[in-house]
């Protein structure tokens, strides 16, 4: 998962907006996933693991599950930061 992370967090736009859908990553990590001939898994895991991820991120989520819930991702740089942290690194290391 941390690499995907990472692949996204390289980009200007990380996850291709501002704000996203569970659905919507979901479906941006299957992608990646089958890109890289890794084996995906079940939805309610990649949900989960999704969740978790974000959550070290420090993204923020409006509504609920399954009604209107949206990530609304902090500033690129700001998600930098807190991935960076989680791995123990610098920043420039990793971008």
């Amino acid at each position: 998962m941390d690499e995907y992370i990472l692949h996204e967090l390289q980009k200007v736009l990380p996850f291709g907006a501002p704000r996203a859908k569970p659905e919507d990553i979901k479906i941006r990590l299957e992608d990646y996933l089958k890109m890289r001939n890794l084996a995906s898994e079940s939805e309610p895991q990649l949900r989960s693991k999704i969740g978790k991820a974000l959550k070290c991120l420090k993204t923020p989520k409006t509504g609920k599950r399954g009604v209107n819930m949206m990530y609304q991702f902090p500033k690129p740089n700001e998600m930098r930061l807190q991935f960076a942290k989680k791995l123990g690194v610098h920043p420039d290391d990793l971008f």
